[in-house]
């Protein structure tokens, strides 16, 4: 089975805004490749939070079968099939492929007005289509309970699991174990069994996204 990840960034977080500008950040995680990307960039810092997306995704993705893997965003380059679609005010799709320190990760990014998301497979890009995934607007009454965007993407990505498992949404479970390296990548579990599923879980200000892949979808 093919292994999956997922990244959101909420484009309406103020902490956001012209971050394309800082140059200090920009050195620190992109690559020369990305900054000539951004410096040509009809909306820099669209390309930024595409480029970012692009890199967590593609690092959630190899984390799961190479677990010392190193996280730095420069060690993670994203290269896009059409740059140019990425035009002001314009929803988007776009495809690309990220190298990293291990093997290369298929990619697809989604744009809209106030949010990015992208998803990514280390198979190949018709498994993207196979991939489950859904972006949702965390609600506002569950910001009173700890942990709030974890619970609301847990919860999120479990009805959709029983539909394609077949299995009451009580039965499933959606743990993150502590390993050697820090939490490890979340794990299904239906009736305290691993299940073939592979799942990549986000959130970032006012959302939260799942993406996941069967046995079936490899």
């Amino acid at each position: 089975m093919r292994h999956v990840g997922n990244d959101i960034v909420d484009l309406a977080d103020p902490g956001l805004m012209g971050k394309s500008r800082g140059e200090r950040f920009i050195s620190r995680i992109l690559t020369q490749m990305e900054k000539e990307k951004l410096r040509t960039a009809a909306d820099p810092d669209t390309m930024l939070w595409a480029l970012w997306a692009g890199k967590e995704t593609a690092y959630k993705v190899v984390r799961k079968s190479h677990v010392a893997v190193s996280s730095a965003p420069r060690a993670y380059e994203v290269g896009f099939v059409e740059d140019g679609m990425m035009e002001p005010e314009k929803d988007f799709i776009i495809s690309g492929t990220v190298k990293t320190p291990c093997e290369p990760v298929t990619i697809k990014t989604f744009k809209t007005l106030d949010h990015i998301h992208c998803i990514g497979t280390d198979g190949e890009s018709k498994t993207l289509d196979s991939v489950v995934w859904e972006v949702r607007r965390v609600e506002e009454d569950l910001r009173v309970l700890p942990c709030f965007e974890s619970f609301f993407v847990r919860e999120a990505a479990k009805k959709r699991l029983s539909l394609h498992l077949n299995r009451n949404s009580d039965e499933i479970e959606i743990r993150r174990l502590k390993g050697q390296y820090g939490l490890e990548p979340p794990v299904v579990y239906v009736k305290d069994n691993p299940a073939l599923v592979d799942i990549s879980l986000s959130h970032d200000g006012k959302f939260a996204a799942y993406a996941f892949a069967t046995d079936s979808s490899s």
